[in-house]
């Protein structure tokens, strides 16, 4: 493993000398290995529309603010394919002195656009919700265009231009014997609605701002073990800056949230894995996959082959079957949906590349074992027929 990576073998052969995550009472570093960093956002609050906007008929007036759980409700992991803006930078190079942060765009999340402040400053930002996913799982055909969205929206921050919105793990304040994380999040709610503001300003030349604060939630670890490097965060504070029009109360109640490190399964298990699919209690690394039918029985352990792309996740299973010689693999596709939700599609691969069958499932939350409904089977042509089988995906413990 590269040096100065997290968990790395680095600063000597136990936890104790471990150059990121030093703790004691660790042997031979396998207790100390960290893929990321793991939150868990209580419910977000409601938010609506704009007074002064009369919904369309059929359209939604308020509900929760999912996009609260898309963008912090996650394993916010060390290592992952995925979108180049959540890649953390790169820490320093000493045991106690470094720092991991993730940004966030919120282009790539929701019904976004750009908001002009003043001197032409331009802050991205991005609905709570909209007519697509405000009553998660997406069980309702809304035009986008049709309906208006939440009047709140999340933003980078406003308070320092290019500091996006962010996760940010520092440390590490070692002593020889105990230590101390520090996590941070920050980010800006935005009261964005035609009427401007739903309170008055005396002297609009003043303030050319809508309504928003700034959060920047502080979460702190002390620990001296090796074992209390998994134990929760303890909530520090939170510090507030609000706009010249009045401040936005927090959507996402992130002062409540369960933050704690992600341990790595054992020392070859692969970290950075389905980041949005953050089940406590679960591997990120494999699902199960039990069989059965006329052909194929079993149970079969599918591994990660990488986080592709944001919010969709792959694995893989591609050990010979006997009763099927013809098999490749079994694949497997995990797709994170706002709300905790997830939905998982299967298509096994035979000889010449033919997948002989692709099904998917409802869509499901942490720790259900849903099945695969089938939805091409060959038609009588792939090498190994798999119809009348049953094919059930559930999750692996931690």
């Amino acid at each position: 493993m590269k040096k100065y990576s997290p968990g790395c073998l680095c600063c000597g052969k136990d936890c104790t000398d471990n150059c990121y995550f030093p703790c004691t009472g660790g042997e031979e570093i396998t207790d100390c290995l960290i893929c990321g960093v793991d939150i868990q956002l209580p419910t977000p609050d409601t938010t609506g529309l704009d007074p002064l906007v009369i919904p369309n008929p059929g359209c939604p007036d308020e509900a929760p603010c999912f996009l609260c759980y898309q963008w912090f409700d996650r394993l916010f992991a060390f290592y992952f394919y995925g979108d180049i803006n959540d890649r953390p930078e790169q820490p320093g190079q000493t045991c106690d002195d470094w720092n991991f942060f993730w940004s966030i765009d919120p282009f790539s999340f929701g019904y976004s656009f750009e908001i002009l402040r003043a001197n032409n400053f331009r802050v991205r930002a991005a609905s709570c919700w909209n007519a697509q996913d405000y009553n998660c799982p997406y069980d309702n055909d809304l035009s986008l265009f049709a309906c208006d969205a939440s009047n709140v929206a999340l933003s980078g921050s406003w308070t320092s231009a290019g500091i996006p919105a962010n996760v940010q793990l520092l440390g590490n304040e070692w002593d020889g014997s105990c230590g101390k994380l520090t996590v941070t999040a920050r980010y800006t709610a935005v009261e964005w609605q035609v009427g401007f503001s739903t309170i008055p300003i005396g002297d609009p030349e003043e303030c050319v701002d809508p309504k928003w604060t700034e959060f920047i939630h502080t979460f702190e670890l002390e620990y001296c073990d090796c074992s209390e490097l998994f134990n929760e965060f303890t909530y520090i504070g939170t510090e507030t800056t609000d706009s010249c029009a009045g401040g936005v109360d927090d959507p996402c109640n992130f002062a409540e949230a369960s933050i704690r490190l992600k341990p790595r399964p054992e020392r070859d298990a692969y970290c950075g894995v389905c980041t949005c699919a953050n089940c406590v209690g679960q591997r990120p690394d494999q699902f199960l996959l039990t069989v059965s039918g006329p052909v194929i029985n079993g149970t079969f352990v599918l591994e990660t082959i990488g986080n592709i792309f944001e919010g969709q996740c792959f694995y893989q299973y591609s050990l010979p079957i006997a009763a099927c010689e013809a098999f490749l693999a079994f694949q497997l596709q995990i797709k994170c949906l706002p709300c905790d939700k997830l939905e998982a599609f299967l298509s096994i691969r035979v000889v010449a590349n033919y997948y002989a069958w692709i099904g998917k499932t409802d869509v499901f939350d942490c720790g259900d074992s849903p099945t695969f409904n089938e939805l091409d089977s060959g038609n009588g042509t792939a090498p190994c027929q798999l119809s009348g089988h049953t094919f059930q995906l559930s999750f692996v413990p931690a």
